[in-house]
């Protein structure tokens, strides 16, 4: 009976992913009600002008007052002591100023930098409203808003108000999910086996040394840090302006917009503007996306490593030599190059694809190699140009090796589905790039020091800088003495040792490797990975071969710089490391095999250790937590422009008008505006700040709609008939072939979907065991 009875209990014993999912639905309901509870009882200060403390030389009416012949320069206005507690809370100042200079902020006597932040506000004349973003990570009783006088002209304060926002219950929502998600790792963890323990322990300790800056409360200096930064800040921008997808992204040039969107693949950066939407400041929202990258990456290289080796300690080798390889470091946290971090993480789904296209004996699995083909190739369309442009090359490299095997029907047309998949899957992204390609917008510009004559070459690395293990900042003076302290892009000296590995084995192995599935495809990386480390270095002819003509300059120039090609070498180098260390364990000694791999691991991550201590010690470091902590001028380049705009005539909120007779209620919201107008007898015409591209569109109210072209330095300019009175309403609109694009590549991403999730649970319910 007992027996019994405890094989009863057993059966009534509740299953643990019940248990799981019932404990996360709780986490998420808790934390959804937390901020329905709470975000109605935020705080809603408006001062009237009697609260206020200001100078003896200022007048109070309906507004405080100050100007040159009343005050000099400094505060002349405060607020009170407010007390407030931890969160965030926006601070919104109407105001009349007829000269630059003038500021306003808030500060507190006994919080530091980390604790509250507010950028300054500078009140440009041609606006007469200022939004700051003020943000406490503790309470305070002295919070005071104050504004700051130049001393020169006047200046109007006529209205001032601070308003709680609901961003910290927001907050508390996406922590919820992310310890949903821990929670199910750690399920995972334990019921999981020995091996499949010890690879949730690998992986998570390669990306907590990958992503050890960002436990930290600031951001690293980068050379395109605040580039990304802009780019996400002016997504959130826009879908907080209700456009979806952004092509035309506001914040940029003084908030006159900017056509990122429709050159640059940036559906990663919509998870960080996400973020920010819920609240996040603009420094953790970019925290999480190079997190979700780091994780993104090890999980890409272990999951294609682990299926082309078919050995998880091969897996894991190879996500070490992916992910923590010196190259990907600083392109993560020196350069903060996120489109070619993003490629990076797309580089071994590539490989896999086109290894599973190749070497798979099973036909019936050509549709699904098609599709892993395509959507891997998607991911770099939608990342980095580039770094597509480069892969593009590189398989037509391989393809010309391999040809006769090309046009054998299984591998033919699957490349010919990939294709065709991967064309329509991005069309949303194409038919706009196509479009603006050669609608009068700068595109290669000359100013781009990269792409001037002869820099290709001399741009290129010292082959010891490829394999240099130890690299520091220091006078570069020091490589007339082969020392190469300035700043390194190889990828370390273990892929040195790789290769020697390599040459070693065809040396005196290679008639028993022959036999080895994986021998000719790491064979074919190697030679691949050798060319393009040759072609990084300044020993390849660049210059030569960029004059032969105009078009192969352009073409060797697209690349900017030769060490780019660094990041597609370290992928399939590590495959050839990782058939190394497999050919050994198969035909020499075993010992020593897994000996070899371990010195080749601890290589890797020392030289990942070192780069850490050195920027740690070297990086300038930055606090950005709003849109006002970023200069929206840092346009690289300029790239995307108008042709005809120069950006140092650029000037915030300024206007044109040309016989406008009256022009109020203007209200802008990014890249839209709405005003009432009012032309004289002979007709006018405003210009708008607003950089002009093809498709914005001029409505008033009764549906008519009004000429818009380029007016002056590259501004919207909207053209009114003569005597005209009403409202009008200028936005940027998506052409309708632009919509049936979009409309294209979600319809085939669903079928893709669609087709995929009874495959899968066909898989599931046949399978007893996990491979």
């Amino acid at each position: 009976m007992d027996i019994k009875g405890m094989k009863t209990r057993r059966k009534i014993r509740p299953n643990g992913k019940i248990l799981l999912l019932s404990a996360q639905l709780i986490l998420l309901a808790a934390a959804v009600l937390f901020w329905l509870c709470n975000r109605g009882n935020a705080l809603q200060k408006t001062f009237t002008p009697d609260e206020y403390i200001v100078t003896e030389s200022t007048v109070i009416t309906e507004d405080v007052t100050v100007d040159d012949t009343m005050s000099q320069a400094g505060i002349f206005m405060e607020t009170p002591a407010l007390s407030l507690e931890k969160g965030l809370y926006q601070i919104e100042i109407g105001y009349n100023a007829n000269h630059t200079g003038s500021s306003v902020t808030a500060s507190s006597a006994t919080l530091d930098e980390t604790q509250l932040h507010c950028a300054v506000g500078r009140l440009n004349p041609n606006l007469h409203h200022i939004t700051l973003m003020l943000e406490l990570t503790r309470d305070a009783d002295d919070v005071v808003i104050s504004c700051n006088f130049s001393g020169e002209g006047y200046l109007s304060i006529t209205s001032m108000g601070i308003f709680e926002t609901s961003a910290i219950y927001k907050r508390t929502m996406f922590y919820a999910f992310l310890l949903c998600l821990l929670l199910t790792l750690i399920y995972l963890f334990i019921r999981g086996g020995k091996a499949e323990k010890g690879v949730l322990l690998a992986l998570t300790g390669i990306f907590v040394i990958s992503s050890y800056f960002l436990f930290s409360d600031h951001l690293l200096y980068g050379d395109d840090l605040f580039y990304h930064l802009l780019r996400i800040e002016g997504i959130q921008k826009g879908m907080s302006y209700g456009s979806f997808p952004v092509k035309i992204h506001p914040v940029w040039a003084y908030d006159y917009g900017y056509a990122v969107g429709v050159f640059y693949g940036d559906l990663a950066l919509y998870f960080p503007a996400m973020l920010r939407l819920l609240g996040f400041s603009v420094q953790t929202a970019y925290k999480f996306l190079v997190g979700a990258i780091n994780l993104g990456t090890i999980v890409a290289f272990y999951f294609s490593f682990r299926h082309m080796f078919h050995s998880r300690q091969l897996g894991i080798l190879g996500c070490i030599l992916g992910s923590l390889n010196f190259y990907r470091l600083v392109d993560v946290y020196k350069r903060a190059a996120i489109g070619e971090c993003l490629g990076i993480l797309f580089f071994p789904l590539v490989l896999l694809s086109f290894y599973l296209i190749f070497m798979e004996t099973d036909e019936k699995n050509w549709k699904k190699h098609a599709i892993l083909t395509a959507l891997s190739l998607s991911g770099l369309v939608q990342s980095h140009i580039l770094s597509c442009e480069i892969t593009a090359v590189i398989i037509l490299f391989c393809c010309l090796v391999l040809v006769r095997k090309v046009f054998r029907k299984y591998i033919f047309r699957t490349l010919v589905l990939a294709a065709f998949l991967s064309v329509i899957l991005n069309t949303g992204f194409l038919v706009p790039l196509l479009d603006f390609y050669n609608a009068e917008i700068l595109i290669g510009s000359p100013e781009w020091e990269g792409c001037t004559t002869g820099s290709l070459q001399s741009s290129g690395l010292d082959p010891l800088q490829i394999f240099t293990q130890i690299s520091k900042n220091a006078d570069p003076k020091l490589r007339l003495s082969g020392i190469f302290p300035s700043p390194a892009y190889g990828i370390g000296l273990t892929f040195g040792i790789g290769i020697l590995l390599f040459i070693l084995l065809l040396v005196l192995r290679v008639k028993k490797c022959r036999s080895d599935k994986n021998f000719y495809p790491a064979l074919l990386c190697f030679c691949m990975g050798c060319i393009l480390l040759f072609m990084s270095s300044n020993r390849f002819p660049w210059d030569a071969l960029s004059s032969i003509s105009p078009l192969a300059e352009r073409l060797c120039y697209s690349i900017e710089f030769p060490w780019r090609l660094l990041a597609p070498a370290a992928t399939l180098l590590s495959f050839s490391i990782c058939y190394v260390i497999s050919a050994f364990y198969k035909h020499w000694n075993k010992a020593a095999a897994l000996a070899t791999a371990a010195v080749l691991a601890v290589l890797l991550l020392l030289n990942a250790v070192w780069f850490i201590c050195d920027r740690a010690q070297n990086s300038p470091l930055r606090y950005i937590y709003a849109t006002e902590d970023l200069d929206t001028m840092l346009l690289s380049t300029n790239d995307y422009l108008p042709t005809v705009t120069d950006p140092d005539e650029i000037y915030e909120g300024w206007f044109s008008l040309i016989n406008i007779t009256s022009f109020d209620d203007y209200t802008k919201r990014g890249t839209e505006i709405r005003c009432h107008v009012t032309a004289g007898a002979e007709g006018g015409y405003i210009d708008f700040p607003l950089n002009y591209y093809r498709y914005y569109q001029c409505t008033d109210d009764t549906g008519r709609t009004l000429p818009v072209s380029s007016g002056q330095n590259g501004m919207l300019r909207v053209t009114l008939p003569a005597d005209y009175d009403g409202n009008i309403h200028v936005v940027f609109k998506e052409p309708l072939h632009w919509r049936m694009a979009e409309c294209i590549s979600l319809a085939a991403c669903l079928g893709i979907l669609f087709a995929a999730l009874p495959h899968r649970r066909k898989n599931h319910m046949g399978s007893g065991h996990m491979a």
